[in-house]
């Protein structure tokens, strides 16, 4: 993620950079206007205005500008352009969250599946006859006991069903299953309801699961 990305997502560090910069250029601009009070004479405006009169900005509600002279106009105009920048990438991030349904993080592992409540899966008959069941019936580690022990056997048509309801997972030979989701279950924006791990099982190169 790059550092440009953290202004549609604004954490803690990006909140505490926001105050201490209008801090700072409040403060420049109440220096600007002593200076120019002092070659002027005329009348200038407290601290407290022009800090105010930045964080309305930042709430895009900004009141009456406070500036007397070109150059606090200058900065009072970089600073809104700034903010404009800020209020619209959080703004925007704000709505997409709230109108768009977040994904939940698919498993990735064999510890994965067997960590989450309530996860099934599920693997075709024919995979069980070659390497893949001799794999999950003579490993030795807890794990991938666990996976054999809770193992469905069932088609691949049923087992995509299952895992579009949810909570279920099919074991796979990676680019068999790939195919199969590619030319059946997939629109023509390339958009398809089914995630394939790229943490595959490494018994046989062209194994994972989907």
């Amino acid at each position: 993620r790059t550092r440009f990305y953290n202004i549609l997502t604004p954490e803690a560090s990006l909140w505490l950079m926001l105050l201490v910069s209008s801090v700072m250029l409040s403060l420049i601009q109440w220096l600007l206007h002593k200076k120019w009070i002092w070659l002027t004479g005329v009348h200038g405006v407290n601290l407290s205005s022009v800090i105010l009169y930045n964080w309305g900005a930042i709430l895009n509600h900004p009141p009456k500008d406070p500036s007397i002279s070109n150059s606090g106009r200058v900065l009072v105009g970089v600073w809104l352009v700034f903010c404009l920048v800020i209020t619209t990438g959080y703004s925007s991030s704000l709505i997409a969250h709230l109108t768009v349904q977040s994904k939940s993080k698919p498993p990735e592992t064999l510890e994965d599946l067997v960590s989450l409540n309530n996860w099934r899966w599920g693997i075709e008959s024919w995979m069980m006859k070659g390497s893949p069941g001799i794999y999950f019936s003579t490993h030795a580690d807890p794990v991938v006991k666990m996976i054999y022990k809770k193992m469905e056997v069932v088609s691949a048509e049923e087992a995509l069903s299952k895992v579009k309801e949810g909570r279920y997972t099919l074991i796979s030979a990676k680019y068999y299953i790939t195919v199969i989701i590619r030319s059946f279950y997939t629109d023509i924006y390339g958009q398809t309801p089914y995630y394939i791990t790229y943490s595959g099982i490494n018994f046989v190169a062209d194994n994972g699961w989907g």
